[in-house]
């Protein structure tokens, strides 16, 4: 029968263990708290960056759109051409493979003829409603994440950003562009990956250290039972006997 009093005794009676087992404890515990505080700042710094990319291509293209449109009204271009040419010439601009897709949508001001376009099959679900209706309320840039999602049924995770384009004769469109975070998610898992291994070196280290500490007093004990052998014999009686010295049997 296993005598749980063993390892209860053991700790009571040995300033060692005490301080060995607490250390271990506390060691793991700062060990954990600090990757998940670095996981928080790598992730804050690669959201942050993206973002601030994100927003300068945006406007960008949105320039673009608002040239495109300005040149079209005084050709009298239609409507359905203006839109082809908008998603032509930001797709274009998204490079192959894209950077980013987009959707051009019709806004609740828009006549219901309206046409509406975009790139790579990316479904208009991708657009949250609440940012359809922040962009047509404010006439103003917004953006936020959200699953990207394709109509051969794939999705992603990617931050999307609207805003508005007026478009004489037919209304307020509302301009989206659909960016994937699929590269920082790599990265994010490479840096989780990075920080679980070191935490666990660190901790098999730390308890390589706290074995070298009981090692005196386990091998003084050992030494008692077995006087006279030498220390390759203790090592080789150790399983037996720490099984014993612990109170276990």
């Amino acid at each position: 029968p296993v005598n749980v009093r063993g390892p209860l005794t053991w700790w009571r009676s040995s300033l060692a263990v005490r301080v060995v087992s607490s250390t271990l404890i506390a060691s793991t515990l700062s060990l954990t708290l600090l990757g998940l505080l670095l996981l928080g700042r790598v992730t804050d710094g690669l959201l942050q960056s993206r973002q601030q990319s994100v927003l300068s291509e945006s406007s960008a293209g949105l320039v673009d759109a608002q040239r495109i449109v300005t040149s079209a009204t005084v050709s009298a271009t239609s409507p359905t051409v203006i839109a082809d040419n908008i998603v032509s010439a930001l797709a274009a601009r998204a490079g192959q493979p894209p950077l980013y897709d987009v959707l051009l949508l019709a806004g609740p001001r828009t006549v219901t003829t309206a046409p509406e376009r975009g790139t790579n099959l990316v479904l208009q679900a991708s657009v949250p409603t609440e940012l359809r209706d922040i962009v047509a309320k404010t006439s103003r840039q917004a953006w936020t994440y959200t699953t990207i999602r394709y109509l051969d049924g794939r999705s992603v995770t990617g931050l999307v950003v609207g805003a508005p384009l007026l478009v004489p004769g037919v209304g307020e469109y509302g301009l989206f562009t659909l960016y994937p975070l699929d590269q920082e998610q790599q990265t994010l898992e490479l840096v989780r990956s990075a920080v679980l291994v070191t935490g666990i070196l660190l901790i098999i280290l730390l308890s390589e250290m706290g074995s070298v500490v009981l090692a005196g007093p386990m091998f003084e004990a050992l030494a008692q039972r077995h006087p006279g052998a030498e220390l390759h014999v203790l090592q080789l009686q150790r399983n037996q006997s720490v099984m014993q010295l612990l109170g276990f049997v």
